[in-house]
């Protein structure tokens, strides 16, 4: 769990282990519901791109294929941060408009 987690970025020297696996996990929970459900997409998907630079440069650092997988959630993150939810979000339903 969560223990691991802290271990694994102690381990990886990451600054403030503990903090920054909550914000990571914060990041991952809530921010990859609101993209999915496409509420405040271009919001969201700020916190979940720095976690995946983290993973990138860090847990998966000079190994191209474990951080393949953090470089295409990167990918989509981008690509919605930069096109938006579109028309089926619950931002086009509740505000009667679509992220453009």
């Amino acid at each position: 769990g969560m223990d691991k987690f802290i271990g694994y970025l102690e381990f990886l020297e990451v600054p403030m282990p503990t903090v920054s696996a909550w914000l990571a996990a914060l990041a991952e929970l809530v921010g990859g519901l609101f993209i999915a459900l496409g509420l405040l997409t271009r919001f969201a998907v700020v916190p979940a791109a720095v976690t995946m630079l983290v993973a990138m440069f860090s847990a998966h650092a000079g190994e191209f294929a474990k951080g393949e997988l953090p470089s295409l959630y990167l990918a989509a993150f981008v690509f919605f941060g930069l096109v938006g939810a579109g028309s089926f979000s619950l931002d086009a339903r509740l505000f009667g408009r679509r992220e453009s």
